[in-house]
């Protein structure tokens, strides 16, 4: 898990657009929540164990 901490936005987000693409493409959820000027982002991706 990555510590949190506080950055100043200056990028143009299209970071986040690509990450959004590829968990709906690989059939996961992305998850954003905020509180007091902390942004938090969940991903969730589908598991397939073979045996």
């Amino acid at each position: 898990m990555l510590s949190p901490r506080k950055v100043q936005n200056t990028d143009t987000g299209l970071g986040l657009a690509l990450v959004k693409k590829l968990v709906q493409y690989l059939q996961g959820t992305i998850e954003v929540t905020s509180s007091q000027g902390w942004i938090s982002f969940t991903i969730c991706l589908p598991l397939t164990v073979s045996k």
